[in-house]
Order: C-alpha cells, then sequence, then structure tokens
C-alpha cells in the first residue's frame, strides 16, 4: 500500500486488511512522508502481518513506480493492489484468489464496485459503477516481471491490461460489488467528475443520467443509486466506521510501548 501524509485513512485502510478472511497474508505499506513514521510505526506493534518502509521523497518517482517497490517489497506469490482511500469487504483476497484460480487465470479483478462520494456542496452519494475490463484498483495477480509505468494517473490501468495479455484475468461480475468501495474525499489522485463519469459510461448509461439529471433533477434517480441489499450493508459498514475521527485504543497502546 502506497501512502504519504494520510495516516488516517491508513488505518482505515489497515483495519479492512485485518479483518479480511484469507488467513496467509500480509500488508506492506510504503511512504514517502517522513512525517508518517511515529504514526505508522506503531502499526507494526500491534499485528506483525503489517510491515511499514520508508522512503525518501523524490519528484521524480510518481505513483507508478512506488508501487513496484511496494511489489518488491513484499513476500508472497499473489499479490493485490491495496490503496489507503478505499474500503475492502472482508471476503475481497479470497473471493478474489478463488476466482483466479477456479478460471485458471494469473490474475483477478471486479467489474463492478460501489462509488461513494462526499461532494463538494456537501452532498453525499453511494452508487454502483463499473468501467471497461474492470477495474485497475481492484486487482489481484500473481508475482510477474510486468511492471507498474511510472506515471501519476492510470498507472494501474495499463498494469491491468499488461497483466491480463501476460497472466490471463478472471473478472467478477456486478454481484461481487459489495466487496469494494472507492471513496472520494476530496484529495484522491483522480477527481469528483471521475467518479461521476461511472454513471454515463455506455449510451444506455448516458441516456439513464440524462434522464435523472434533466427531467427529474436529481442525480440520485440514476437506476445505479438502487442498491441491493448487500451494497447497503457494505456501505453502513463505511458509514459506522470512525478511525479517521479518533484513533484506535490498539494503536495508542502499540504507541506507548
Amino acid at each position: 500500500m502506497v501512502t504519504g501524509g494520510r495516516p488516517e485513512l491508513v488505518r482505515r485502510a489497515v483495519w479492512c486488511f485485518l479483518s479480511q478472511s484469507y488467513p496467509n497474508r500480509e500488508l506492506v505499506i510504503l511512504s514517502d512522508s517522513a512525517c508518517d513514521e511515529f504514526e505508522l510505526r506503531p502499526l507494526e506493534v500491534m499485528d506483525s502481518r503489517i510491515r511499514v518502509h520508508m522512503t525518501s521523497h523524490d519528484p521524480n518517482r510518481r505513483l507508478g513506480d512506488l508501487r513496484n517497490m511496494t511489489i518488491d517489497l513484499a513476500r508472497g506469490e499473489w499479490l493485490t493492489q491495496w490503496d489507503d482511500d478505499d474500503w475492502y469487504g472482508p471476503d475481497r483476497i479470497a473471493v478474489q484468489l478463488k476466482a483466479a484460480m477456479d478460471e485458471d487465470k494469473g490474475a483477478s479483478a471486479l467489474k463492478f464496485t460501489l462509488m461513494h462520494l462526499c461532494t463538494a456542496d456537501g452532498r453525499t452519494m453511494s452508487f454502483r459503477g463499473d468501467t471497461g475490463i474492470a477495474t485497475p484498483g481492484t486487482i489481484l495477480h500473481r508475482r510477474t516481471h510486468v511492471c507498474y509505468p511510472n506515471l501519476g494517473k492510470n498507472e494501474d490501468g495499463e498494469f491491468l491490461r499488461a497483466v491480463r495479455d501476460e497472466l490471463g484475468l478472471a473478472v467478477l461480475g456486478e454481484e461481487h460489488s459489495s466487496s469494494f468501495v472507492r471513496v472520494f474525499h476530496g484529495s484522491n489522485t483522480w477527481d469528483e467528475r471521475h467518479f461521476l463519469r461511472r454513471l454515463r459510461r455506455t449510451p444506455k448509461l448516458w441516456i439513464q443520467y440524462q434522464m435523472a439529471v434533466n427531467f427529474r433533477r436529481d442525480v440520485r434517480e440514476h437506476p445505479r443509486f438502487r442498491l441491493r441489499p448487500d451494497e447497503e450493508a457494505t456501505l453502513r459498514e463505511l458509514d459506522r466506521y470512525r478511525w479517521t475521527v479518533t484513533t484506535p485504543p490498539m494503536v495508542e497502546e502499540a504507541r506507548a510501548r
């Protein structure tokens, strides 16, 4: 997991990692922000499966290269992208690994995810979104010589396509959308428009978007806002989580050691 100066988001991502049902796992955290060390080191004390690494900030080293560094630091045969600002359902790793192995592929990814936005005008919106091949940030794959390009944006999209061509890709359908929530909080790599674009990605979705916005005067009338019970439950878990406000007792205890 690549991060920098966002310890409150890291704690939430760590919570999701610790909640995973797949047992044999580790989380490699790489930060290029010196101020993170005090915040992140206690996580290693909290759980031995978490390994924190610090690196100096280099303006020429973009997100793609930082992701490659985490792959080099990881010890497993299977790896998955784990961003600090997304929410992960407890069976995400187990389900994606099973899908890849069942289809005899070297990688898997989710076609659909949930999108949760806190917009500039103060509204909170959640809907189901998808992308062309699959959602790049959801990739799980065998160790490979394929590398992320040294880009600040869409490095994972390029990586997904290269891994698909090299290893094969199992794509999980809409029924697994609750395994992953892309959270827009205002300081993401992509802006709000990028997230909302998922509502008009295809001709059919574009028509539905126009009907919702121009005729019903409310984007939330778009069919993608009609969520299943399991999706609603995932969003309730995300909403219930408050580590972004208070530091967990286990972290405070680790700091005191």
